[in-house]
């Protein structure tokens, strides 16, 4: 018999602000980080971004391919509610989301 699980596995989520500002979150804890650690998680994945494009640009990495280690919220949302619009970073996605 399946059980659903009380509690998920969740990829770490990472903000890169410009200029040398980064911090990332998980379920225990939020951080900031240098530069160089967040480029190595954006590569190495699996991590949550509000924006994929916009972050590897800040990181100065190329914008890597959808693939299971990359999580973009500003993709998801798009796909869940068409037509509404959004700003293109985790400050937008919140005010779009009420939060």
């Amino acid at each position: 018999m399946n059980a659903l699980a009380s509690t998920f596995d969740l990829a770490p989520a990472l903000v890169v602000l410009p200029g040398p500002r980064a911090a990332a979150a998980d379920a225990a804890r939020a951080e900031a980080i240098r530069t160089p650690d967040a480029r190595d998680l954006f590569e190495r994945g699996p991590v949550l971004v509000a924006h994929a494009a916009m972050t590897a640009r800040r990181l100065g990495v190329n914008v890597p391919p959808r693939g299971p280690g990359l999580f973009d919220a500003l993709e998801l949302y798009a796909f869940t509610r068409p037509a509404r619009f959004c700003a293109p970073s985790a400050v937008g996605l919140a005010q779009a989301l009420g939060l």
